[in-house]
């Protein structure tokens, strides 16, 4: 029998709500709640009602992460993913039309058939370094386009953009200092962080953003932590045509944070240079090679994190055999 899932449509204004018993859309149970903390009750109250297995709904510029926040630390199994593989799953199964009952039944069908990465549940504090981190890259991206305005801009107006630079950079300061706090209160992630900086190349602000954004390092395979951010190329084959590999989706905020260090580490890391040079030497154009060690570094880092959680369980369970 298929587990009862549930889909969740989301906006600015409502969640959608679907329980989805079966593939017969008539047979579901719906309802819509505001899109607001204090309304979020009712979706448990819905969630009473039925044995759900997990409840799935698609990113919509962060109007989604307060619900889902608040689903998983009531206990629930919460997936968010991509709206293009979401939209992709509602037209193989013949839903053309697009309403938010139908977006919500569309994410509880796919919650229910769909191979789903095994999910990790955050800790208060990693929602919130996840929240802090990115925060930076927003004010970071800001900053890097007031720099470009800047650029064209004549003497009065370089004047008004200089000194929304200068803001930005105080509130990125402000906003590092916050999360080097989150993560010192946190043994685990102070740990973490210690590990991931061994690398050259990795400094604390990545070591952050690789904590916060993908929170599954060390408990995910190789293959699925870069399938998760987007560094696993995908084939384009048919029959005897064989087209180039390419990389998409994923964590955006993540493969950015991986793109600069990647450049140092081809720098400073003999391992990693060689790598590099290897695959310019076969022809590989400079941007494709760099994906190629930026994938090698998070692989790297999935691996040494979970060897970490791995010795660490040997010390408990050896502490407890005591």
């Amino acid at each position: 029998m298929t587990a009862i899932a549930m889909g969740i449509d989301v906006d600015s204004r409502n969640l959608e709500i679907c329980v989805v018993i079966d593939e017969d859309a008539s047979n579901a149970v719906r309802e819509t709640v505001p899109n607001q903390q204090k309304d979020f009750h009712r979706i448990l109250k819905c969630l009473k009602q039925q044995k759900i297995s997990r409840v799935l709904m698609e990113a919509s510029g962060g109007y989604e992460q307060n619900v889902a926040n608040y689903l998983t630390a009531n206990g629930l199994d919460v997936y968010v993913v991509n709206p293009r593989q979401a939209r992709n799953f509602a037209r193989g199964i013949g839903l053309n039309a697009k309403t938010d009952k139908i977006d919500a039944f569309a994410l509880g069908r796919m919650a229910q058939v769909a191979k789903l990465p095994p999910k990790v549940r955050p800790r208060p504090n990693q929602v919130k370094l996840k929240q802090w981190v990115t925060r930076r890259s927003k004010l970071m991206e800001n900053m890097q386009a007031e720099r470009n305005r800047k650029r064209l801009a004549d003497a009065e107006m370089k004047e008004s953009i200089q000194t929304h630079i200068q803001f930005l950079k105080k509130e990125i300061e402000q906003i590092e200092k916050r999360i080097e706090e989150i993560i010192r209160s946190d043994e685990s992630m102070a740990a973490k962080k210690r590990v991931l900086t061994q690398f050259k190349g990795i400094g604390d602000k990545t070591a952050a953003a690789m904590l916060g954004l993908v929170p599954e390092l060390g408990y995910i395979s190789n293959e699925k932590v870069s399938s998760l951010v987007g560094l696993a190329p995908m084939a384009n084959d048919s029959g005897t045509f064989k087209g180039k590999r390419f990389i998409t989706g994923g964590r955006t905020h993540a493969r950015k944070a991986l793109y600069m260090p990647a450049w140092v580490t081809v720098q400073r890391d003999p391992v990693m240079t060689e790598f590099y040079q290897r695959l310019i030497s076969r022809g590989k154009l400079k941007k494709v090679s760099i994906v190629a060690v930026m994938r090698k570094m998070l692989v790297r880092m999935n691996a040494a994190i979970r060897n970490y959680i791995e010795t660490e369980e040997k010390k408990s369970n050896q502490g407890i055999t005591k």
